[in-house]
């Protein structure tokens, strides 16, 4: 990876990727550990995660990966365009709650939420954008 394209530190490429890879690990482990120890009504919102949520997640890590690939051979547009969807990611999951992971496992997701949208500011603001 090049230092800094396009005025983008590769320091907050890195953690970018980082934060989200570890949202997406942590959100299919929670929902692996809820469907082996199920609480009450915890079924519903785990199929919601592992039908509706979790794909969708996984195909943006997918592109944030590929957009990585592109960022190194300095075309940064990709990766700012995945960053700025990022920064909207907790927004797109107001309707999916937490609470299936239980108390521990929200708490630990909530901070990694925040740590995504954190990261991806960083990129974007490095780019330039408001």
């Amino acid at each position: 990876m090049a230092p800094e394209i396009a005025g983008i530190p590769e320091i907050y490429v890195e953690r970018f990727v980082e934060a989200y890879e570890a949202f997406v690990d942590q959100v299919r482990l929670m929902a692996q550990k809820a469907v082996k120890s199920p609480t009450d009504g915890s079924q519903e919102l785990v199929s919601e995660w592992q039908s509706r949520v979790l794909p969708v997640l996984e195909e943006r890590l997918a592109g944030i990966k590929s957009a990585v690939a592109r960022f190194d051979a300095g075309d940064a547009a990709p990766l700012v365009r995945s960053a700025d969807d990022a920064t909207g990611l907790a927004k797109s999951l107001d309707l999916f709650s937490f609470d299936f992971a239980g108390p521990e496992g929200k708490e630990a997701l909530e901070s990694l939420l925040t740590r995504v949208i954190t990261t991806a500011y960083q990129v974007c603001n490095a780019a330039g954008l408001p």
